[in-house]
């Protein structure tokens, strides 16, 4: 049983008049699932009627989980407000709601109980509101995983009654969410205990306060943060992460200006991270990345894209990070051709994606060295490279024709 459903599996007619389920299609669904999910989808195209991307259609699985029991038939779709559609379907998915009984697609027993929601993507459900929430909060206690991103009528309110409830909560995604503040990521990270992801990605009101609020009481169990984009967060929360939560593996701090070597240098105590994102924060520079790339040797994506980046960076990198798989060199235009090569010559059984867009330094030099030792990339950009010309370009073509090359050669 798929976690989240496909249109696929029904004829898609029967989505656009009563949204009729044929029952018999879901024979096939027979089993025990391993995972209970639905998702709410924005609905298709129709130019009969006008948009409203608060309406959309819902699928939900219902299954027993009881050994061998059969899956429960799929609720009918209904298109609505997305905020209705929460009040309507939420509630009769309560952990230990009661099969009444057997249904048309099985012999299930009618011991078994309702499987309790786990996994729910809400993305880009821009009429979901606190209200909505809250019914989610009160009804699916057992939520894991959760999707709230570009949700921008979900405010502080509801995330954190969601927080007092739902205990169980893994993984959020609050990204784009522009009205949450840290008041409402302070009642997620005090409530949710087991939480190890948080997407926080382009909150305005998000500042190092709540930084230091995930260094402090369950910080072991942080594995992935992303705050792209936060503006007001500062080397005083990087500071403070690093610190604490020593076990993350992924660091997202893009477009975090406000972020210095200062703070940067402490990263390096993440000897654990796998991938770390520092582009386009132009106060950081090789005093802090040299030793983070000489001391967290396990990263396999490191994005610098417009930080001030020499060589020393890529020797060090080059020499420690062996399983490199991504590297974002965009605008370090102090980068040459001794880094690049070194990189090369050093990941060359590891490296898939490498951007070299506007590094006025680099010439065929490192284009050769590419070509010659990669054979694993798959993605090559070099836009605005006076120093490379078509000559290299070609070389590369010819010795590496399934890698995909983003070129701008005048």
């Amino acid at each position: 049983l798929p976690s989240t459903l496909s249109a696929d599996l029904f004829n898609k007619d029967d989505f656009m008049g009563e949204a009729y389920i044929d029952l018999s299609k879901l024979k096939t669904l027979n089993g025990r699932p391993q995972k209970q999910s639905f998702r709410l989808y924005p609905r298709p195209e129709d130019p009969d009627q006008d948009e409203n991307l608060g309406e959309v259609f819902i699928w939900v699985t219902m299954a027993f989980i009881e050994k061998g029991a059969d899956v429960k038939p799929l609720w009918q779709a209904a298109k609505s407000k997305a905020a209705g559609l929460l009040n309507k379907f939420i509630k009769p998915m309560q952990k230990g709601v009661e099969a009444e009984k057997e249904t048309e697609i099985g012999n299930a027993q009618k011991r078994g109980f309702a499987a309790p929601l786990r996994h729910l993507d809400l993305t880009q459900c821009d009429e979901i509101t606190d209200q909505g929430l809250t019914q989610l909060a009160r009804a699916c206690t057992g939520l894991e995983t959760l999707s709230l991103r570009r949700c921008p009528k979900i405010t502080d309110l509801g995330l954190s009654r969601l927080g007092r409830r739902c205990a169980s909560l893994v993984s959020l995604d609050l990204s784009h969410c522009r009205n949450v503040t840290d008041e409402a990521l302070t009642a997620i990270v005090q409530g949710c205990r087991f939480l190890s992801r948080l997407n926080a990605a382009s909150l305005p009101n998000v500042t190092d306060a709540i930084m230091t609020v995930l260094s402090q009481g369950h910080n072991d169990q942080i594995l992935s943060l992303c705050f792209r984009g936060c503006g007001a967060v500062s080397s005083v929360g990087v500071m403070a992460v690093a610190r604490r939560c020593t076990n993350l593996t992924e660091l997202d701090l893009a477009a975090c200006d406000q972020v210095d070597d200062e703070g940067a240098a402490e990263i390096q105590h993440l000897t654990s991270l796998t991938s770390l994102s520092l582009s386009h924060c132009e106060r950081v520079s090789d005093v802090s990345l040299e030793p983070i790339c000489t001391k967290c040797r396990y990263l396999e994506k490191l994005e610098v894209e417009e930080c001030r980046v020499t060589d020393r960076t890529l020797v060090a990198a080059a020499r420690t990070c062996t399983r490199l798989s991504t590297l974002d060199l965009c605008r370090c235009e102090e980068v040459e051709d001794e880094g690049v090569v070194k990189v090369a010559n050093m990941c060359s059984l590891s490296l898939q994606q490498l951007r070299l867009g506007w590094c006025q330094k680099i010439t065929g030099k490192s284009t050769r060295a590419i070509a010659d030792n990669c054979l694993q990339l798959r993605l090559l950009e070099i836009f605005e490279c006076p120093l490379i010309k078509r000559h290299d370009l070609r070389y590369v073509i010819d010795r590496l024709p399934e890698c995909e090359l983003g070129i701008f050669v005048k």
